[in-house]
C-alpha cells in the first residue's frame, strides 16, 4: 500500500515536470520565430485632380529642362561658329599684315637707297626726293620727312642711345615716317606694348620709321636748303622734345606733327640725350642744360647756312627750358640783330616762373612772337614741381607775361597726363596750324581762340 502511493506520487511529479519542460520549450520556440509584419494601413483616398496636377508639373519641369539643354546646344554651336570665323579673320589679318610688312620692307629698301642709306657710309643727296614721289605700300597714305640733329651717342646708322655722345659732337641725318591709312589727327598710332613686350609694327595701322640715314654736316645743311627752297614760303621748323623721350619716339612725334599741321617746309628734330625713363628726371634735367650750347650752335648754323625766310621753333616740356637757355646764350652772338626766328612756341614748358621771367627777354628779342600753351591740369608738371621743391612751372601756372601770348589749355581734353595736348587735341592743332602755317596772330585766329583779360582761351566746339 505504501509502495503504491509512492509510485503514484512519482508519476504525478513526472507529469508536472514534463508539462513544465514543454512550456519552456514552447516559450523558447516562440521567441526564435520572427514576428509577422504589421498589416499596411488602409489606402487613403487621393483626389484624381491632385494626381493629374502633380503629373503636369513634372511634365513641365521635364519640358523646361529639355528647352534649356537645346538652348545651350544652340549657344555652343553659335560660339563654335563665331570662334571659327574669328580664327579665319585673324588668319586673314595676319596674312595681310605679313604682306604689308613685306611691301613696306621693299619700299623701305627703296627709301634707304633714295635717302643715301644702306650702309655705314654717308652720301649726299641733291635734291632730296619729295615724300609724295615715293612709292606707297598697301595701307599707307603718305610720308613725313624728318631731318634730325642730335648730341646723343650713336649706335649705328640713324640709331642713337639714351646717353650723351662722348665727343659732344652733333650727328645729322634724315628719317622717313610712314603714315597709315588708319591715322587720325592728333594720334600717334603705335603697336600695343607692355613693358618690354610689343606687338609687331603694321604699316597699315601704325606710324613707323620706314627709313633712316646719317649725313655729315655739309650735305645735311644742303639737303635742308633744298627742302626750304622747294617750299612755298621758304620755311622750316625745329622741334625740341621734352623729358622721358627716346630718339625714335621723338622722330615719330615730329612726323605726326608735320603731317597733321600740313607743313610744307623741312621738319627738323633736335634730340638731346634724354634717358627715356620716368625715374630719370634729375638726369634729364642736367642733360638738358648740358645740351644748351649744342642747340645754340645748331640754330646759329641753320640760320647762317640756309636760305630760310621763316624758321619756327617749337619746344615741349623740359625741351622748352633747353631752348630758352640756348636762345639766352645765342643773343650774345647775334647782338642787336633783328629777330632771326618767326614764331617760338613753348608747349607745357617745364621752367620755373622766376627763371622764365629772367629768360623771357632773350626769347622776345630772338623772334617775332612767343606763344605759351599752359594747363592747370598738367599732371606731369605737377610731378616736376614736386621734384623741384614745389616751384611752380610756367606750363601749369596760367599767368600773363608781358609781350607773350599765353593760351590757357586747362579745359582741353588730352591723354592721361594732360601734358602733350598741343599735339593731340584737334582744336590746338588747328590753332598751331593757323599760327605756324598761316602765320595768323592770336587776335586773328577767331575760330580757335577768344580772349579773357590778358589770357587766350581755346574755343572748344
Amino acid at each position: 500500500m505504501h509502495w503504491c502511493q509512492a509510485a503514484l506520487s512519482l508519476r504525478r511529479r513526472s507529469a508536472v515536470s514534463c508539462l513544465a519542460a514543454a512550456s519552456i520549450c514552447g516559450l523558447l520556440i516562440s521567441c526564435e520565430r520572427p514576428r509577422a509584419a504589421a498589416p499596411p494601413p488602409p489606402p487613403q483616398n487621393v483626389p484624381i485632380e491632385a494626381i493629374e496636377a502633380k503629373n503636369a508639373e513634372q511634365d513641365k519641369q521635364i519640358a523646361d529642362t529639355r528647352a534649356m539643354l537645346e538652348e545651350a546646344d544652340r549657344a555652343i554651336a553659335q560660339a563654335r561658329e563665331q570662334a571659327t570665323q574669328a580664327a579665319n579673320q585673324a588668319a586673314m589679318a595676319a596674312a595681310q599684315a605679313q604682306s604689308a610688312r613685306a611691301e613696306a620692307a621693299d619700299v623701305g629698301e627703296q627709301l634707304r637707297k633714295l635717302a643715301g642709306g644702306g650702309g655705314t657710309g654717308r652720301r649726299d643727296l641733291q635734291p632730296p626726293p619729295r615724300p609724295q614721289d615715293l612709292p606707297l605700300p598697301r595701307g599707307v597714305k603718305g610720308y613725313s620727312d624728318v631731318y634730325f640733329a642730335t648730341d646723343r651717342a650713336r649706335i649705328s646708322e640713324g640709331v642713337f642711345a639714351n646717353t650723351a655722345s662722348d665727343d659732344q659732337k652733333i650727328s645729322y641725318g634724315r628719317a622717313i615716317v610712314s603714315i597709315p591709312n588708319a591715322h587720325k589727327e592728333g594720334m600717334e598710332e603705335r603697336p600695343w606694348s607692355l613693358f618690354t613686350v610689343q606687338l609687331p609694327e603694321d604699316p597699315s595701322k601704325d606710324l613707323i620709321i620706314a627709313s633712316r640715314a646719317g649725313f655729315d654736316a655739309d650735305p645735311f645743311f644742303r639737303q635742308i636748303n633744298s627742302g626750304i627752297a622747294a617750299s612755298p614760303r621758304k620755311e622750316a621748323f625745329v622741334f625740341v622734345h621734352g623729358f622721358n623721350v627716346k630718339f625714335d619716339d621723338a622722330i615719330l612725334r615730329v612726323g605726326q606733327l608735320e603731317w597733321d599741321l600740313h607743313f610744307e617746309g623741312p621738319a627738323i628734330l633736335f634730340s638731346w640725350p634724354s634717358a627715356g625713363s620716368t625715374g630719370q628726371y634729375v638726369t634729364d634735367f642736367e642733360m638738358a642744360e648740358w645740351a644748351a650750347p649744342h642747340l645754340r650752335d645748331f640754330l646759329l648754323r641753320l640760320r647762317r647756312e640756309t636760305g630760310a625766310q621763316v624758321v619756327h621753333l617749337i619746344a615741349h616740356s623740359m625741351g622748352a627750358r633747353l631752348l630758352s637757355l640756348a636762345l639766352d646764350r645765342l643773343k650774345d652772338q647775334t647782338g642787336a640783330q633783328p629777330a632771326i626766328f618767326q614764331q617760338i612756341v613753348l608747349a607745357a614748358p617745364d621752367i620755373s616762373v622766376p627763371l622764365f621771367r629772367q629768360l623771357a627777354p632773350a626769347l622776345r628779342s630772338s623772334s617775332k612772337q612767343v606763344t605759351i600753351y599752359s594747363s592747370e591740369h598738367d599732371k606731369a608738371l605737377g610731378f616736376s614741381s614736386l621734384i623741384r621743391g614745389g616751384a611752380p612751372r610756367v606750363g601749369s601756372e596760367v599767368i600773363a607775361i608781358a609781350g607773350i601770348d599765353v593760351i590757357d589749355a586747362t579745359a582741353v581734353k588730352a591723354s592721361l597726363l594732360d601734358h602733350s595736348y598741343f599735339a593731340e587735341n584737334p582744336v590746338l592743332l588747328q590753332d598751331l596750324r593757323e599760327l605756324l602755317v598761316e602765320q595768323f596772330a592770336a587776335a586773328k585766329r577767331l575760330t580757335t581762340l577768344r580772349k579773357t583779360g590778358d589770357i587766350w582761351i581755346p574755343i572748344i566746339h
